[in-house]
Protein backbone atom coordinates (compact mmCIF):
# COMPACT_ATOMS: atom_id res chain seq x y z
CA UNK A 1 0.00 0.00 0.00
CA UNK A 2 1.24 3.15 -0.54
CA UNK A 3 1.07 6.89 1.06
CA UNK A 4 1.21 9.76 -0.48
CA UNK A 5 1.85 13.04 1.31
CA UNK A 6 1.05 16.36 0.25
CA UNK A 7 2.25 19.71 1.41
CA UNK A 8 -0.14 22.85 1.75
CA UNK A 9 1.34 25.71 0.85
CA UNK A 10 -0.16 29.10 2.47
CA UNK A 11 -1.59 31.14 0.33
CA UNK A 12 0.47 34.37 -0.81
CA UNK A 13 -1.13 37.69 0.92
CA UNK A 14 -3.01 40.00 -1.48
CA UNK A 15 -0.98 43.35 -2.46
CA UNK A 16 -1.99 46.50 -0.68
CA UNK A 17 -4.08 48.52 -2.61
CA UNK A 18 -2.56 51.99 -3.56
CA UNK A 19 -3.64 55.10 -4.06
CA UNK A 20 -4.29 55.86 -7.78
CA UNK A 21 -3.67 59.63 -7.03
CA UNK A 22 -0.72 58.89 -4.72
CA UNK A 23 2.61 61.05 -5.85
CA UNK A 24 5.81 58.74 -7.25
CA UNK A 25 8.71 59.37 -5.63
CA UNK A 26 10.18 60.03 -9.02
CA UNK A 27 12.32 63.26 -9.35
CA UNK A 28 13.75 64.88 -12.70
CA UNK A 29 15.22 68.04 -13.68
CA UNK A 30 13.35 69.20 -16.04
CA UNK A 31 13.87 72.94 -16.00
CA UNK A 32 16.37 74.41 -19.23
CA UNK A 33 19.56 74.89 -17.71
CA UNK A 34 19.41 78.52 -18.81
CA UNK A 35 16.24 79.15 -16.13
CA UNK A 36 18.51 77.59 -13.50
CA UNK A 37 21.73 80.18 -13.88
CA UNK A 38 18.85 83.23 -14.40
CA UNK A 39 17.36 82.03 -11.01
CA UNK A 40 21.14 81.87 -9.13
CA UNK A 41 22.00 85.41 -11.05
CA UNK A 42 18.78 86.97 -9.71
CA UNK A 43 20.10 85.77 -6.04
CA UNK A 44 23.53 86.69 -6.04
CA UNK A 45 22.14 90.05 -7.58
CA UNK A 46 20.32 90.26 -4.64
CA UNK A 47 22.55 89.75 -2.61
CA UNK A 48 24.88 92.45 -3.86
CA UNK A 49 22.04 94.67 -3.31
CA UNK A 50 21.28 94.44 0.14
CA UNK A 51 25.13 94.59 0.55
CA UNK A 52 25.11 98.02 -1.01
CA UNK A 53 22.33 99.34 0.79
CA UNK A 54 23.39 98.07 4.23
CA UNK A 55 27.29 99.37 3.51
CA UNK A 56 24.76 103.22 2.56
CA UNK A 57 22.89 103.21 5.77
CA UNK A 58 26.59 102.81 7.76
CA UNK A 59 27.90 105.34 5.66
CA UNK A 60 25.12 107.67 6.30
CA UNK A 61 24.91 106.94 9.86
CA UNK A 62 28.63 107.70 10.38
CA UNK A 63 27.94 111.30 8.28
CA UNK A 64 25.30 112.12 10.40
CA UNK A 65 27.26 111.27 13.59
CA UNK A 66 30.61 113.69 11.94
CA UNK A 67 27.88 116.27 11.32
CA UNK A 68 26.49 116.10 14.74
CA UNK A 69 29.94 116.47 16.19
CA UNK A 70 31.09 119.38 14.27
CA UNK A 71 28.17 121.41 14.59
CA UNK A 72 28.65 120.91 18.43
CA UNK A 73 32.06 122.06 17.91
CA UNK A 74 31.42 124.71 16.22
CA UNK A 75 28.87 125.96 18.76
CA UNK A 76 31.66 125.50 21.37
CA UNK A 77 34.34 127.92 19.21
CA UNK A 78 31.20 130.33 18.68
CA UNK A 79 30.54 130.86 22.52
CA UNK A 80 34.91 130.98 23.00
CA UNK A 81 35.06 133.31 20.32
CA UNK A 82 31.98 135.45 22.34
CA UNK A 83 33.09 135.25 25.78
CA UNK A 84 37.11 136.70 24.36
CA UNK A 85 35.16 139.49 22.52
CA UNK A 86 33.26 140.16 26.11
CA UNK A 87 36.86 139.93 27.95
CA UNK A 88 38.40 142.05 25.61
CA UNK A 89 36.25 145.08 25.68
CA UNK A 90 36.43 144.96 29.25
CA UNK A 91 40.40 144.83 28.88
CA UNK A 92 39.18 149.11 28.21
CA UNK A 93 38.28 149.34 32.22
CA UNK A 94 42.09 148.71 32.82
CA UNK A 95 43.70 149.60 29.99
CA UNK A 96 45.16 152.66 32.62
CA UNK A 97 46.28 149.42 34.76
CA UNK A 98 47.82 147.49 32.05
CA UNK A 99 49.46 150.59 30.67
CA UNK A 100 51.57 151.27 33.84
CA UNK A 101 52.07 147.44 33.95
CA UNK A 102 54.04 147.64 30.48
CA UNK A 103 56.19 150.99 31.41
CA UNK A 104 56.74 149.54 34.94
CA UNK A 105 58.16 145.95 32.81
CA UNK A 106 59.94 148.50 30.41
CA UNK A 107 61.63 150.43 32.84
CA UNK A 108 62.78 147.40 34.70
CA UNK A 109 64.30 145.90 31.35
CA UNK A 110 66.15 149.28 31.01
CA UNK A 111 67.67 149.46 34.52
CA UNK A 112 68.52 145.84 34.04
CA UNK A 113 70.42 146.48 30.44
CA UNK A 114 72.13 149.87 31.81
CA UNK A 115 72.92 148.39 35.38
CA UNK A 116 74.21 144.85 34.23
CA UNK A 117 77.74 146.40 34.88
CA UNK A 118 77.13 147.99 37.93
CA UNK A 119 79.32 146.61 41.15
CA UNK A 120 78.20 147.36 44.49
CA UNK A 121 80.86 148.54 46.62
CA UNK A 122 78.92 148.40 50.02
CA UNK A 123 78.95 144.48 49.10
CA UNK A 124 82.50 144.52 48.44
CA UNK A 125 83.97 146.16 51.62
CA UNK A 126 81.67 144.54 53.82
CA UNK A 127 83.01 140.92 52.36
CA UNK A 128 86.81 142.12 52.34
CA UNK A 129 86.26 143.04 56.49
CA UNK A 130 84.42 139.91 57.60
CA UNK A 131 86.82 137.97 55.87
CA UNK A 132 88.85 139.09 58.49
CA UNK A 133 89.50 136.32 61.28
CA UNK A 134 89.35 138.34 65.34
CA UNK A 135 93.10 138.91 65.60
CA UNK A 136 93.31 141.27 62.58
CA UNK A 137 92.10 144.72 61.97
CA UNK A 138 91.26 146.35 58.88
CA UNK A 139 92.60 150.13 58.69
CA UNK A 140 91.26 150.94 54.94
CA UNK A 141 89.95 150.03 51.85
CA UNK A 142 91.01 151.50 48.59
CA UNK A 143 88.64 150.55 45.18
CA UNK A 144 89.49 151.62 41.54
CA UNK A 145 87.64 149.78 38.43
CA UNK A 146 89.62 149.07 35.50
CA UNK A 147 89.60 151.38 32.54
CA UNK A 148 88.97 149.06 28.77
CA UNK A 149 89.08 150.54 25.78
CA UNK A 150 86.14 147.72 24.98
CA UNK A 151 83.28 146.67 25.92
CA UNK A 152 83.62 144.18 28.70
CA UNK A 153 81.56 140.49 28.71
CA UNK A 154 79.43 140.51 31.37
CA UNK A 155 79.19 136.35 31.06
CA UNK A 156 82.95 136.04 31.93
CA UNK A 157 82.86 136.00 35.99
CA UNK A 158 86.73 135.66 35.96
CA UNK A 159 88.09 138.48 33.87
CA UNK A 160 89.95 141.46 36.03
CA UNK A 161 87.53 144.66 36.62
CA UNK A 162 88.99 146.35 39.23
CA UNK A 163 91.45 146.10 42.05
CA UNK A 164 91.28 146.78 46.15
CA UNK A 165 94.15 147.50 48.73
CA UNK A 166 93.85 146.63 52.03
CA UNK A 167 95.31 148.18 54.47
CA UNK A 168 95.60 146.82 58.28
CA UNK A 169 97.31 145.39 61.53
CA UNK A 170 97.48 141.50 62.65
CA UNK A 171 98.80 140.15 65.31
CA UNK A 172 101.44 138.05 63.89
CA UNK A 173 102.27 136.89 60.65
CA UNK A 174 100.17 133.71 60.80
CA UNK A 175 97.38 136.49 61.27
CA UNK A 176 97.77 138.14 58.34
CA UNK A 177 98.28 134.60 56.18
CA UNK A 178 95.23 133.64 57.32
CA UNK A 179 93.30 136.89 55.87
CA UNK A 180 95.04 136.13 52.58
CA UNK A 181 93.76 133.06 52.29
CA UNK A 182 90.29 133.87 53.13
CA UNK A 183 89.85 136.69 50.86
CA UNK A 184 90.66 133.83 48.34
CA UNK A 185 87.72 132.29 49.13
CA UNK A 186 85.59 135.35 48.87
CA UNK A 187 83.05 135.44 45.81
CA UNK A 188 84.29 138.23 43.48
CA UNK A 189 87.93 138.90 44.34
CA UNK A 190 90.72 136.95 43.23
CA UNK A 191 94.37 136.82 43.55
CA UNK A 192 95.13 138.55 46.69
CA UNK A 193 98.97 139.99 46.95
CA UNK A 194 100.64 140.69 50.10
CA UNK A 195 102.01 144.05 48.88
CA UNK A 196 104.41 145.13 52.00
CA UNK A 197 104.30 143.91 55.73
CA UNK A 198 105.90 145.16 58.57
CA UNK A 199 106.19 144.16 62.13
CA UNK A 200 105.73 146.40 64.54
CA UNK A 201 105.29 146.69 68.12
CA UNK A 202 101.65 145.71 68.16
CA UNK A 203 102.07 143.64 65.34
CA UNK A 204 102.07 143.09 61.71
CA UNK A 205 101.02 146.17 59.81
CA UNK A 206 100.56 144.94 56.60
CA UNK A 207 99.10 145.62 52.39
CA UNK A 208 97.26 143.54 50.28
CA UNK A 209 96.01 144.00 46.52
CA UNK A 210 93.31 142.24 45.68
CA UNK A 211 91.56 141.57 42.28
CA UNK A 212 88.01 142.25 41.52
CA UNK A 213 86.65 139.85 39.22
CA UNK A 214 83.71 140.11 37.04
CA UNK A 215 81.11 137.79 39.33
CA UNK A 216 80.66 140.91 41.79
CA UNK A 217 79.23 142.91 38.75
CA UNK A 218 75.90 142.59 38.49
CA UNK A 219 73.16 145.61 39.10
CA UNK A 220 69.81 145.72 41.77
CA UNK A 221 68.06 144.88 38.84
CA UNK A 222 69.94 142.56 36.99
CA UNK A 223 68.19 139.06 37.48
CA UNK A 224 71.72 137.23 37.12
CA UNK A 225 73.14 139.12 40.33
CA UNK A 226 74.19 137.93 43.00
CA UNK A 227 75.65 138.63 46.74
CA UNK A 228 79.54 139.39 46.48
CA UNK A 229 81.46 137.70 49.36
CA UNK A 230 80.32 134.73 51.62
CA UNK A 231 77.69 136.74 53.17
CA UNK A 232 75.02 138.68 51.31
CA UNK A 233 75.22 142.18 52.47
CA UNK A 234 72.19 143.69 53.80
CA UNK A 235 73.18 147.09 53.22
CA UNK A 236 71.47 149.67 50.36
CA UNK A 237 74.69 151.06 48.88
CA UNK A 238 75.17 153.15 45.85
CA UNK A 239 76.68 151.75 42.77
CA UNK A 240 79.45 152.91 40.51
CA UNK A 241 79.68 152.48 36.69
CA UNK A 242 82.96 150.21 35.73
CA UNK A 243 83.00 152.77 32.48
CA UNK A 244 86.06 154.96 33.43
CA UNK A 245 88.46 155.23 36.22
CA UNK A 246 86.91 155.08 39.65
CA UNK A 247 88.47 155.91 43.22
CA UNK A 248 86.46 154.76 46.14
CA UNK A 249 87.88 154.65 49.42
CA UNK A 250 86.23 152.49 52.58
CA UNK A 251 86.71 154.00 55.97
CA UNK A 252 86.34 151.72 59.51
CA UNK A 253 82.57 152.64 59.50
CA UNK A 254 81.47 151.62 56.72
CA UNK A 255 82.18 147.94 57.69
CA UNK A 256 80.72 148.54 61.13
Amino acid sequence: MTTTTTAVTPPEPEAPLQDPFRMLSIAAALLPPEIEIRRRAQLVRRIVLAALLLIGLLMGAWYGLATLETTSAEADVATAEADLRRTTARQSEFSELVKVRADTEAIRTRLTTLLADDLQWSGVFSSTRKAAPESVTINGITGRLATTGKEQNTDDAERTVGALIVTGSGADKQAVTDYITALQKVRGLGNPLLRDAREQEEGVEFTVSVDITGSALGGRYSTTAKPTGTTPSTKTAATARPSGAQRVEGSKKEGN
